[in-house]
């Protein structure tokens, strides 16, 4: 769940029913053990923005941020190491299929993969200069990145190729996610979701907001 605007924002992931983390702007990283009865302040030595959040096992996770900035943890939160993407766009989203394969999107279009657990990026050709504020992925085959303008793209060859799917909205696209390979939902920014059963060829709205 996340929540977005110019003085307050933050992106909240939890990993089971009392773990989970809580980010902020100006570096702020909140975990929680109990379910988020109590909070404890993760203090880093870095002051970005952060975006997104997940983790591939309770031990190792991922963050991003401005600037380019990756972060990765290795014991629960306890400390972070500083990925270097080899960018300086604001990275919006991060999806890890395992320990070593993920995908990162952000500002103008950016999305990077890489396939040995952030050491190393390789920039994708996204097809789009619009900023992309959610990547998913349903296997290391196909994706989905949505974002600015109402884009919502899809590849079906890990990241190499992407395909604009076209809809009526132009609204910025804020989230997707895939419950198998045909069930999906898209959220917008102002709350609207849009839902298809096709595998993302057809989107129809859900409910409305705006």
């Amino acid at each position: 769940m996340t929540s977005d605007n110019s003085t307050n924002r933050s992106v909240n992931y939890f990993i089971d029913r009392n773990n989970g983390y809580s980010l902020g702007n100006k570096g702020v990283i909140l975990k929680t053990t109990d379910g988020g009865a109590t909070w404890t302040n993760l203090k880093i030595n870095i002051t970005s923005n952060f975006y997104s959040v997940i983790f591939v096992s309770p031990d190792i996770g991922f963050i991003t941020g401005d600037s380019g900035i990756v972060l990765k943890t290795y014991n629960a939160g306890q400390s972070w190491n500083v990925l270097h993407t080899g960018v300086m766009l604001s990275l919006h989203s991060i999806y890890f299929l395992d320990s070593l394969n993920g995908f990162v999107a952000g500002e103008y279009g950016m999305i990077m993969k890489t396939n040995d657990g952030g050491v190393k990026w390789k920039v994708l050709d996204s097809g789009t200069t619009k900023d992309i504020d959610g990547i998913y992925f349903i296997d290391d085959k196909t994706g989905f990145a949505v974002g600015e303008a109402g884009r919502i793209l899809k590849t079906t060859d890990g990241g190499k190729k992407w395909l604009r799917i076209i809809t009526s909205s132009m609204q910025k696209m804020t989230s997707v996610y895939f419950s198998n390979e045909q069930e999906g939902i898209i959220t917008s920014e102002t709350g609207n979701m849009y839902r298809t059963s096709d595998g993302g060829t057809h989107w129809v709205i859900v409910n409305k907001t705006f």
